[in-house]
């Protein structure tokens, strides 16, 4: 949910809301609440397409952030000609557990392009779903060139041609997840873990079992509120093994909330109450 910026006009259309700008600005933002199925970035913007005649003037500029409750976030901006007209394309994402929530912008002219930019970009960032900060949620990470990717609700795979990682939701920290997942991701430890720091200042330890020339590794890692847990099984030496400590290195932790959604529920709502 999205509240309306002081002077814009908003129109109902299907499936969303489309929100004209005051002044002299040419353009518009369209907002999407909710759509499936959760896919890349890229992909989601493939799929929806840019206007027949556009020519892009370069690669588009990427942002990666999280919203105010703490969402992952993802802005695209595309910036070229269209009929001879300078134009700017913007596509924002908000990522949820299964859908996500979409704000698409075009802007005729130059004198658009920053003030309907930055209207987007405050939007997608005070986006608001109220699904609570505490639930298994999904965390940024840089998948190993080369692996296959495949992502469900709450489990993603990733595999090479030798060797296997399994991934989950960041889950809640409580008392006893981590022996839980232990026992059940790898219940012989023969060795005592090796404590880890992340890049990100994420802490924990990697479990290790060896069974020949064959490795399992289980990763727990924490911050103050999500545990974050990698299962790799192996060769115990070679690319892969590498691999697995760069995907670790990589994660990041969620952001923190940065404001209650509650406090601004009129703002919020109002739109569809009129």
């Amino acid at each position: 949910m999205i509240s309306i910026p002081a002077g814009w006009t908003a129109t109902a259309v299907a499936k969303g809301l489309l929100l004209t700008p005051p002044g002299g600005a040419t353009g518009s933002i369209q907002y999407v609440e909710r759509k499936r199925p959760l896919e890349d970035v890229d992909a989601m913007i493939a799929a929806l397409g840019v206007p027949d005649g556009f020519v892009a003037s370069g690669a588009p500029a990427r942002e990666r952030g999280a919203t105010a409750e703490g969402e992952l976030a993802e802005l695209v901006v595309a910036t070229g000609v269209l009929a001879g007209v300078d134009v700017q394309l913007c596509f924002g994402f908000v990522l949820l557990d299964d859908y996500y929530a979409r704000l698409t912008s075009i802007a005729y002219g130059a004198a658009s392009h920053a003030m309907i930019r930055d209207t987007l970009r405050q939007l997608l960032v005070g986006d608001a779903h109220m699904l609570g900060r505490l639930r298994r949620r999904w965390y940024r990470y840089d998948a190993p060139p080369g692996w296959t990717h495949a992502r469900e609700l709450f489990a993603a795979t990733l595999n090479a041609a030798d060797a296997r990682v399994a991934l989950v939701a960041a889950l809640p920290t409580q008392p006893e997840l981590e022996a839980v997942t232990l026992r059940r991701l790898l219940p012989e430890v023969r060795e005592a873990p090796r404590p880890m720091r992340t890049p990100a200042g994420l802490v924990g330890r990697l479990y290790r079992r060896v069974d020949g020339d064959r490795l399992t590794l289980v990763a727990f890692l924490e911050d103050a509120q999500f545990a974050y847990v990698a299962c790799f099984a192996g060769p115990a030496t070679g690319a892969a093994r590498a691999d697995f400590d760069g995907l670790l290195a990589s994660v990041q932790p969620l952001a923190p909330s940065r404001g209650a959604p509650a406090a601004r529920s009129t703002e919020l709502f109002g739109h569809w109450a009129a």
